[in-house]
């Protein structure tokens, strides 16, 4: 049954899922070998900085940089992270202290973390190394540091040419590469949050398809064919009804269930919201739940009074399907599944019993 409808159906949404992996995996790939070229980089090919002309090299190339100083002086001055909540300032830390180095008898600052400005208090002599790329001092920075200068006594016609126009952010090799990996491990949890559920529902739509089928699913697969071909098919976006069967073919789920055994189906809308609170537009979403307690979530684009159409073409066809979203239902289907799967095969019953009295 390889050029069965479903079957081509089902080929057809796993291409297109398998190429949105394959390109996932290449942007993960592109990263990964990202990082590691940039780490070797930074590792082996750093631009030492001994004098001004060295200095130059840097500013200009904005490449990964080392100093080795024996000796460190402390400006004085911090940076400091405000937080606020609806423009009122709730906390204020320090981030980062400045430090300076001696090249070519002129100060080169260096940004240094809290950890890395304690280590330094402890350390009582020895070289100090610092890595990093170069960053342009702001011009209301460059100033401050000018005056922080002038504050320790330094007059402010020295203060004019004391200090370089860069500055040194210290980060490690790994630090420099952060960007990428957790590039990596957003892209990561979002196969994972995207791509394993489609996986699972699709496995386990198969297998209740042949269970369905008694486990002769290629008989299945023939009825389908036969009644996909009549004229009195019903087609509304991804979904198909036939005679006896119920087809959906999305991008999330494919299956094809005999009709007789959907016991519930309802819409679904989720409300989008920027910052948490902000509307931002709909998805909606047909939900049709099974006689083994499975569940699938189909979502149904551009025309969101499809999906009310479909669900009134399905209650039209009396075959006890529950249309419609209660939250008593909800909440007996996720309480107990068993005895959800029990009143309604209890009512089903019912409902065939008076259809065969009229």
């Amino acid at each position: 049954m390889e050029n069965s409808y479903f079957i081509k159906i089902n080929k057809k949404r796993w291409r297109i899922r398998s190429i949105g992996l394959i390109f996932f995996i290449l942007i993960i790939a592109l990263l990964i070998a990202s990082a590691v070229f940039e780490y070797k980089d930074y590792s082996n090919k750093a631009i030492v900085i001994k004098t001004a002309e060295d200095y130059n090299i840097a500013s200009a190339t904005k490449k990964y940089v080392k100093i080795d100083s024996n000796d460190v002086y402390d400006m004085n001055t911090v940076i400091k992270v405000t937080r606020s909540r609806f423009g009122i300032k709730t906390s204020e830390s320090v981030s980062e202290h400045i430090i300076a180095v001696n090249v070519s008898n002129k100060l080169l600052c260096i940004s240094i973390s809290n950890d890395e400005y304690d280590k330094l208090a402890k350390k009582e002599s020895g070289v100090y190394s610092f890595h990093g790329k170069l960053e342009n001092f702001k011009e209301n920075e460059y100033s401050f540091m000018k005056d922080q200068l002038i504050k320790e006594g330094v007059s402010a016609s020295k203060a004019e040419d004391a200090i370089y126009g860069a500055y040194l952010k210290d980060a490690t090799p790994l630090e420099e590469v952060t960007a990428p990996i957790i590039g990596v491990a957003i892209l990561v949890f979002a196969l994972c949050v995207i791509y394993i559920p489609v996986v699972v529902k699709n496995k386990k739509a198969m297998k209740s398809m042949k269970v369905y089928a008694n486990g002769n699913l290629d008989q299945l697969l023939k009825e389908v064919d036969e009644e996909v071909k009549e004229p009195n098919v019903y087609k509304n976006g991804p979904v198909t009804i036939t005679k006896n069967y119920i087809i959906v073919d999305s991008q999330q789920i494919v299956f094809a269930m005999p009709i007789k055994e959907l016991m519930w189906t309802y819409k679904k809308t989720i409300q989008n919201k920027v910052y948490g609170f902000i509307p931002a537009g709909k998805n909606n979403f047909i939900n049709f739940v099974f006689s083994d307690g499975e569940a699938y979530s189909v979502s149904v684009t551009r025309k969101a009074k499809r999906i009310d159409e479909i669900l009134n073409f399905i209650a039209q066809l009396n075959l006890g399907t529950f249309v419609g979203y209660t939250n008593d239902m909800n909440k007996m289907y996720k309480k107990n599944k068993s005895d959800f799967i029990y009143q309604w095969k209890k009512y089903v019953e019912e409902l065939r019993e008076k259809q065969e009295v009229n």
